[in-house]
């Protein structure tokens, strides 16, 4: 009994510390683009490190975004994985499980359910601006 419960403690460990797969150096400075560009956005890499991204595609979810960066992986035999969709990086998580959870609205702003929200505490010092909408006579 003593193994099993062993034995499942490792496979969960392993599992909660699973990280990013190592970017190749190539690779690395294709992300650093890829951050550059608004949403809808996805990023593969091929299994020899080799990446493609995509960006600008249009709709509610990152999912044409998605497909378009797999149709056109480096490695034709289409093994690339999804590395991150728009500014969360997957960690080998489902891109369709890893959305986050929705901000509530501020006034008229809402948030984006694709693209993590820090929080307050993370915007310290952001101030937010606005015409606002003039009293009509």
């Amino acid at each position: 009994m003593f193994r099993c419960a062993f034995a499942l403690f490792l496979s969960f460990l392993t599992v909660a510390t699973a990280s990013a797969q190592p970017l190749s150096a190539e690779a690395a400075r294709s992300y650093a683009d890829f951050q550059l560009f608004g949403p809808q956005r996805a990023f593969v890499v091929s299994p020899d490190g080799k990446a493609n991204w995509w960006a600008g595609a249009s709709g509610a979810d990152p999912g044409a975004a998605v497909a378009s960066a797999l149709k056109n992986c480096p490695d034709k035999g289409g093994s690339c994985t999804v590395y991150a969709v728009n500014n969360i990086v997957l960690n080998g998580r489902d891109w369709k499980a890893a959305t986050p959870s929705s901000s509530p609205p501020i006034g008229r702003l809402r948030g984006q359910p694709w693209w993590e929200n820090k929080g307050p505490r993370a915007a310290a010092g952001l101030i937010v601006w606005s015409h606002g909408l003039r009293e009509r006579p």
